[in-house]
């Protein structure tokens, strides 16, 4: 309508973009190993981080662990 058409085009050369078989991801899922927990407490409740991705972190609760 009103605008121009961008005569020079950006090229597809994202450095920052990662494929993968399924198309391309940026956001990710981590999860924590099972020889290294990741645990924290809050009051006196223990939890332990499954995975951290964008939206939060996963945990689950530990019975019996205390810092």
């Amino acid at each position: 309508m009103f605008w121009k058409k961008k005569k020079n085009k950006p090229s597809d050369q994202d450095p920052f973009k990662l494929e993968f078989e399924e198309g391309p991801r940026y956001y990710f899922r981590v999860t924590t190993s099972p020889q290294k927990p990741v645990r924290f407490q809050v009051g006196q409740r223990s939890y332990q981080v499954e995975d951290i991705s964008a939206g939060g972190t996963g945990t689950s609760p530990v019975i019996g662990f205390s810092m």
